[in-house]
């Protein structure tokens, strides 16, 4: 959504403002020919969007938050021999109305020795934003590695890249740019069965992660960000249970994103984590992952402890139900508050020393009433708590000192999601399917922490819901069936 909240006059509210653009047109062609040649094209078309918004005197109006829009995809990939190939992708978003553009193109190449043993794969890539209200702007992204695949030594090495300008979220997913990242991981596995197990794998990995290039008006004369290690180790037994066990160390690092304002930097504290994981049989009707992770932070001795604990059972071949819960208490984590203004002037910027709590339920049932149709039905409920205790300026080098500003009220923060996602499959011919959804969503949000789980449970779902309910259809056109009827012909 391209709406700015600066379109939104004095006194004015909205009345409706929604967030899913309508389809006006979906198209997808692929296929591969008998040379190995891989062909893609995506073309979507979208309606505009408007919110309505209201004032003080009554007086509607709409507000286009979003024009008529064109989504284009068009991938080529060529195989070739050792389980190799060469790919172009390209992505564009054209926009009406005289807003700004978005393209993106990448070349990728992934290699194979004659034996499988090694490999070579990478990527280049650029990104072009322009148009009547974009200044244009050219971002480029790189990625290479290198390792041994084969053996009982096998590596790992990779570079990542992104400058600053490099964007994608027209038509992808990119959190953040602008960071220079490398990594490294190796292993070495015992793949001959014993009398006692059936395979052993230890592993090391690192990274180290710098900024591209300094961000404006930064405050600490440095790139890095975070560098972490971890040795781990798993192991199946010859029952064909697992077990894990995981052991990492952070050394202190600068975290250019947590202050919300750029140029500041958090000093991130020292961390080291214990992780150990046993997993049984899953061939089994009863079927359990217990992951069980702690980890010590320097920064006002904060512990940090999650238990993840997933469990399935299942009836039949028809029917099986999967229950997971997470459950992860904090206690004296550090982390943005807010920003002092004086005059709408930044003064210094707000942390808290808090406590956490965070608990997620998830139960699923799956119900296949044949081998072409079934129904999965998905509840989730998601539930965490924050409580300040003390709040900190963050200083220019990243450090934090008790606040000066005592006028700052410490407030409890209470968030609730419930989802429920059910979908009816039905596959009519190969590879064509009928797709029946339903979807739920429930929000609660309040400063009220003392609530137990149950009662913030019962709080969510008697809020407002939102449904919603959808049918796909999918039709799978075989071009070689299409040629084999026009022969008969």
């Amino acid at each position: 959504m391209l709406f700015r909240s600066n379109h939104i006059r004095t006194g004015e509210h909205f009345l409706k403002n929604p967030l899913e653009s309508k389809l006006i047109n979906g198209t997808k062609i692929s296929g591969r020919t008998s040379k190995g040649l891989g062909i893609g094209f995506l073309n979507a078309i979208t309606q505009p969007m408007y919110a309505e918004v209201e004032d003080s005197a009554g007086v509607k109006r709409n507000i286009k938050t979003n024009p008529l829009t064109n989504y284009n995809v068009i991938v080529l990939d060529q195989t070739l021999k050792n389980n190799s190939a060469v790919t172009l992708i390209n992505t564009n978003v054209t926009r009406n109305s005289g807003y700004y553009n978005a393209n993106v193109t990448a070349g990728l190449v992934d290699l194979n020795n004659k034996k499988n043993t090694y490999n070579l794969n990478g990527k280049l890539a650029f990104s072009q934003l322009y148009g009547p209200s974009q200044k244009t702007s050219v971002g480029h992204a790189h990625k290479i590695s290198f390792g041994k695949t084969g053996g009982s030594w096998i590596f790992q090495l990779m570079e990542d890249v992104t400058d600053a300008k490099y964007d994608i979220n027209d038509m992808g997913i990119l959190f953040n740019n602008n960071y220079l990242d490398h990594y490294l991981t190796t292993s070495y596995r015992w793949q001959k069965p014993t009398s006692w197990y059936n395979n052993i794998q230890v592993n090391f990995n690192a990274y180290y992660s710098m900024l591209y290039s300094k961000v404006p008006d930064q405050k600490i004369n440095s790139n890095f960000q975070v560098f972490t290690s971890n040795v781990n180790a798993n192991m199946q037994l010859k029952n064909l249970w697992s077990v894990s066990m995981f052991f990492g160390y952070v050394p202190r690092g600068n975290d250019f994103y947590e202050p919300r304002t750029t140029g500041y930097s958090f000093h991130t504290p020292r961390r080291i984590q214990f992780d150990p994981t046993i997993e049984t049989n899953s061939a089994k009707k009863y079927f359990v992952i217990l992951d069980n992770f702690f980890a010590i932070r320097s920064l006002f001795n904060s512990p940090n402890y999650s238990l993840n604990l997933s469990q399935r059972y299942r009836f039949n071949d028809k029917f099986s139900i999967t229950h997971s819960i997470f459950y992860n208490p904090t206690i004296n984590d550090a982390g943005y508050y807010s920003r002092y203004l004086e005059n709408d002037i930044l003064k210094d910027i707000i942390f808290s020393r808090r406590d956490l709590k965070t608990i997620e339920n998830i139960i699923l049932f799956k119900y296949n009433f044949n081998s072409k149709s079934g129904i999965t039905f998905r509840a989730r409920h998601y539930w965490s708590k924050v409580v300040p205790k003390q709040l900190y300026d963050l200083q220019a080098n990243g450090n934090l000192t008790p606040t000066i500003h005592n006028d700052v009220l410490l407030t409890n923060q209470n968030i609730n999601y419930f989802n429920i996602d059910a979908v009816y499959t039905l596959e009519f011919a190969p590879g064509s399917f009928i797709n029946i959804a339903w979807k739920q969503q429930g929000v609660f949000g309040d400063e009220n922490t003392a609530y137990t789980y149950f009662k913030n449970f019962d709080r969510t779902i008697s809020s407002p819901q939102n449904n919603n309910f959808s049918i796909k259809v999918i039709y799978y056109l075989d071009y070689i069936d299409f040629r084999k009827g026009n022969k008969k012909k």
